[in-house]
């Protein structure tokens, strides 16, 4: 019996020996991934590590998403969960999906994490990784503000969603995925730069990137795709929209445009002939007219949208009047990278809430500044307009090829988007002077002259184009009756480009009405909601990405089928149908905006034929 004590005892202190060697080679381990910068800064703080209990429910794995805490740090002491110590060696170790895919990693990764918080504390406040703007940046926080909420509304691809909980945690998160995970420098490339820069430490460095470089970017009908490799994108411009009427746009609008060709082109054949696409944030909204109040208390979520340049130029040039200047930025090679980095994990992993004076479109698009510059000055100041912005890119001399004094030069050189209000308003006076009589219009009440003791004219004359696209379809075809009679080709282009634009804005803004309207008809269910059928698929075909899919940030090979998701190709599919079927079920609802849409059209066919006739 004596002798079986004995034995049971040395049994027990072996297993007591090994269990306390097991724990000395995992945080060995573990400070062996450690940038030497840490470590050092460790050791002459003497953290201890312990294990301890810190849980009632048993040990799950990270994707039950149960709340269960694997580890703490307090004034230099590290605990993790004693249910840890069974997972402190690699082998053999059950695979889950999620985050670092089996409990050995997970403990791993999570004193990693602890030590990170502990480095921290050994830092001057200045000095601290979760103030440094490099870092924050790059985690959609707002930027000079101690305690600020975190703009990222989108999970899906976050390699942990804890890392939005809050700037100490973010560092402290992602460094964890830099130590561990070699396709870090891949998926969060930006990010791995900056704590390749901060520790000097350089973890997989021989590991090859397999990214998809590959975006889908739509005409607000179709939804295309596009490689964004780094050689291929010539240049990277700040592409500014002047001032609109609307509340929300009187700042201008502010978004960037990619140019794209082969690398052997000349740089003017690349602007003029290579692809071009507009990157710009946008509401989405989910109703049929943007509503200002829910824009500035941020009701929409902001989302970026990738679309082609000619779709640009017919929201802005033709239905807003609105010119476009496209400014070519001074990039260095690794900004320009930065910038596709940049762009490529937004595309992936954001949405954020869009409010018209703080997080609004200029917010967005500084941020892209902010991140591919990567400089102190610029991370300190804050922009909330396009016209801060513009005038902020000019000033700071990162505007290069641009003439601002020749309008000609940038026309041809790809730089300068011309509205058409100068051209419309040239094709109006050729008319309206030669037919100055035909533009009059009555004055429902008429001004008493004290002076001459008589009435005003009873009638005035239509001082522009903007003024015309409002005149009746009657009114504008009694005009264009009495022109035609002239028989002049010049003539008759003048007067077919501005009944054009009178088509196309009356049309637009009968269209507005009949949304308005329909959001008021309770009766007919089918009609009150196919406007809103519409706005939706549009939100999924413009803002659509494919998130059924493995892993976290920039995808990999192996990640995700197509970047184009079923739901974006349905609703394609869909838009031509819905669009089919709006004639049919308005027609009866919307008779009167019907027939003045088709009274408009028959104008526009009127000039038409008089000029075959001339050609």
């Amino acid at each position: 019996m004596k002798g079986n004590a004995i034995s049971l005892i040395l049994f027990m202190l072996s297993l007591s020996v090994q269990a306390a060697s097991t724990q000395e080679i995992f945080i060995e381990s573990a400070k062996n991934l450690l940038p030497k910068k840490v470590l050092t800064a460790l050791n002459n703080s003497s953290v201890s590590v312990q294990f301890s209990r810190l849980n009632d429910v048993e040990l799950t794995t990270p994707c039950d998403g149960q709340g269960y805490i694997y580890g703490k740090h307090n004034s230099g002491e590290i605990t993790l969960s004693e249910q840890l110590l069974t997972h402190l060696t690699p082998n053999n170790e059950e695979q889950f999906s999620c985050k670092h895919k089996n409990l050995y990693k997970t403990a791993l990764s999570t004193l990693l994490h602890e030590y990170f918080h502990a480095y921290e504390e050994t830092l001057d406040k200045k000095n601290k990784i979760h103030a440094n703007n490099s870092f924050i940046s790059l985690g959609f926080w707002k930027l000079n503000k101690k305690k600020s909420k975190n703009f990222n509304t989108y999970a899906e691809r976050s390699l942990n969603y804890y890392e939005y909980s809050s700037k100490k945690e973010f560092v402290a998160v992602n460094f964890e995925y830099f130590l561990l995970d070699p396709a870090f420098k891949c998926r969060r490339p930006n990010l791995y730069s900056a704590y390749q820069k901060e520790f000097n430490h350089t973890p997989f460095n021989e590991f090859e990137c397999s990214s998809l470089r590959e975006i889908s970017y739509s005409d607000t009908n179709v939804v295309k795709t596009l490689t964004l490799e780094s050689s291929y994108v010539r240049e990277i411009h700040f592409l500014f929209a002047s001032e609109g009427q609307a509340m929300m746009s009187r700042w201008g609008h502010s978004m960037y445009k990619l140019v794209l060709c082969d690398p052997s082109w000349e740089l003017k054949k690349c602007r003029t002939r290579g692809k071009s696409v507009v990157i710009g944030f946008l509401a989405q909204v989910s109703d049929v007219s943007i509503n200002a109040v829910r824009g500035v208390f941020g009701d929409y979520p902001s989302d970026l949208v990738i679309t082609d340049l000619n779709s640009m130029k017919r929201q802005y040039n033709r239905a807003e009047l609105r010119d476009l200047e496209s400014f070519p930025l001074k990039m260095t090679v690794n900004q320009k990278e930065r910038f596709l980095n940049h762009l490529m994990r937004v595309y992936w992993e954001y949405s954020g809430q869009y409010y018209f004076f703080t997080n609004n479109c200029a917010d967005e698009a500084f941020k892209f500044l902010q991140v591919t510059y990567d400089r102190d000055d610029f991370y300190k100041t804050n922009i909330v307009t396009p016209l801060g912005i513009k005038s902020f890119v000019k000033k700071q001399g990162l505007i290069f090829d641009y003439d601002f004094k020749d309008k000609v030069a940038n026309r041809k050189n790809g730089l300068f988007y011309e509205g058409f209000q100068s051209k419309l308003m040239k094709s109006f006076n050729f008319i309206k002077g030669h037919y100055k009589d035909l533009f009059k219009v009555k004055i429902k009440k008429q001004k008493t002259l004290k002076r001459q003791r008589k009435f005003s004219k009873p009638y005035r004359y239509v001082k522009d184009i903007a003024e015309y696209a409002t005149l009746s379809t009657e009114k504008r075809k009694s005009i264009i009756e009495n022109i035609l009679k002239t028989k002049e080709k010049k003539t008759i282009l003048h007067l077919f480009a501005i009944e054009s634009q009178a088509h196309y804005v009356g049309s637009n803004i009968l269209l507005q009405k009949m949304q308005e309207k329909s959001a008021n008809l309770v009766s007919n269910e089918g009609s009150r909601s196919i406007f809103g059928e519409i706005v939706d698929l549009k939100n999924i075909i413009l803002f659509g990405t494919n998130s059924e899919n493995s892993g976290y940030g920039i995808p990999q090979a192996g990640d995700l089928e197509s970047v184009i998701s079923d739901d974006v190709m349905d609703a394609q599919l869909a838009l031509r149908e819905v669009k089919k079927d709006l004639q049919e079920k308005y027609k009866e609802i919307f008779e009167e905006e019907f027939t003045k849409i088709n009274e408009s059209n028959e104008n526009k066919v009127l000039i038409k034929k008089a000029l075959r006739s001339v050609l």
